[in-house]
């Protein structure tokens, strides 16, 4: 064998180790991307759990969240209370939805999870008119998005409150 179809040998096997090691480092990345997916989901469901647990451990608050979206007799301090409530469902579901769109959990994340609870909440004449008064405090695009889904929040103009006894509306909660 001569020198020069060493050489060509070389090239060969070098040319199948470099697509080899493409193939590698591919995989590597789809796998990295599923742990960070994952992390992201767990991250996503330990903010969400420590409003389940509130809800699910203390009675005071399942029956002030209760009386708010059934349009109950609420004390101010109540109200303030669920405008805070509010606002901590809204954040989290604005933090789903940014991870779902940039593809940092499955794109149906926000939809599948998110949606049917916010729109018990948010739905409610106490929820809108929170939203009316409190959704400057979120990004554009998760309005627009949390609007289009849920029709009632982009029936209500900003600064409405509904009217009767009980349904004062505090000033909407930081977002934050």
């Amino acid at each position: 064998m001569t020198l020069a179809a060493l050489a060509d040998l070389a090239e060969v096997i070098g040319a199948f180790g470099v697509i080899a090691s493409l193939l590698f480092v591919g995989v590597q990345l789809r796998q990295n991307t599923k742990q960070m997916q994952r992390g992201e989901a767990n991250s996503a469901m330990a903010q969400g759990s420590a409003i389940r647990h509130l809800i699910i451990g203390d009675p005071d608050v399942a029956a002030l969240i209760t009386a708010g979206v059934r349009g109950g007799s609420l004390k101010l301090e109540d109200q303030l209370r669920l405008n805070a409530f509010f606002s901590e469902v809204t954040f989290l579901a604005m933090q789903v939805w940014d991870r779902a769109r940039n593809g940092l959990v499955p794109k149906d994340e926000f939809e599948r999870t998110i949606l049917a609870n916010l729109r018990l909440f948010l739905g409610s004449p106490r929820g809108v008119a929170w939203w009316a008064n409190g959704k400057n405090a979120y990004w554009p695009a998760f309005v627009a998005a949390l609007e289009a889904a849920i029709p009632e929040l982009a029936a209500a103009p900003s600064g409405t409150a509904p009217q009767g006894p009980g349904s004062a509306v505090a000033p909407p909660a930081d977002a934050g």
